[in-house]
This record gives C-alpha cells, sequence and structure tokens, in this order.
C-alpha cells in the first residue's frame, strides 16, 4: 500500500511538472507574439533581424516615457520586430508612422521637406 501511494505521488509529480513546463512555454508564446520579447535563444536565432530583414525599434532610445527615465520595452535579449506591438505602438509602432507620412503626404508637407519619416 505504501509503494502504491508513493508510485502514484512520482505519477502526480511527473504529470504536474510536464503540465507547467508547457503552461509556461504556452505563456512564453504569447509573449513573443504580443511584444515580440526574446526569452529563449531559439526565439532569437529563428527571428533575428538579419534572418527576418526587419528590426524592432522597441527598446531603443525611442521606448523611453515621458518622463525621460523609465522604459515601455526594455528586454536583455531584444525583440524580434515581428509583433503586436511593433505595429500599435503609439510612438515608434508602424501604424503611427505609418499615419504620420500619410499625414504628411496628404498635406504636401512631405514633398515640400523630403522624407524625414525614421
Amino acid at each position: 500500500s505504501s509503494s502504491k501511494s508513493c508510485s502514484s505521488s512520482v505519477v502526480v509529480q511527473r504529470i504536474l511538472q510536464h503540465w507547467f513546463t508547457f503552461y509556461l512555454r504556452i505563456q512564453d508564446g504569447f509573449v513573443l507574439l504580443q511584444s515580440g520579447e526574446i526569452r529563449h535563444s531559439t526565439d532569437s536565432s529563428s527571428s533575428s533581424s538579419t534572418t527576418s530583414g526587419i528590426s524592432s525599434r522597441l527598446g531603443g532610445e525611442d521606448s523611453k516615457r515621458s518622463d525621460g527615465y523609465t522604459r515601455l520595452y526594455s528586454s536583455s535579449r531584444g525583440y524580434t520586430g515581428l509583433s503586436w506591438d511593433e505595429f500599435y505602438d503609439e510612438d515608434v509602432g508602424i501604424q503611427i508612422r505609418l499615419v504620420s507620412l500619410l499625414h504628411q503626404l496628404s498635406t504636401g508637407r512631405l514633398l515640400q521637406h523630403g522624407n524625414n519619416v525614421k
């Protein structure tokens, strides 16, 4: 009876270990999709800017908040350049830069001053 309970507790422990391992991998996958934050070496190698041709604008000097000190994005491993935040970020996102460029084109300022969009 004692050996049965010991083996069943080992089985439960292995199941929980497996479950939590995959749960954390799924969570990291959602983080990668949302912010593009690289948390694992395989993410870094499979989505580097040399592989994808796209470099991230998150985490650079432009990512400082209005207080001039804190940063919205500050991953030590960097970002993939292929995430929702790369598109929707209010300061350096593709969407805001595209809207700014279209506004400049519609008002004729871009044609007068040249292309100053980063």
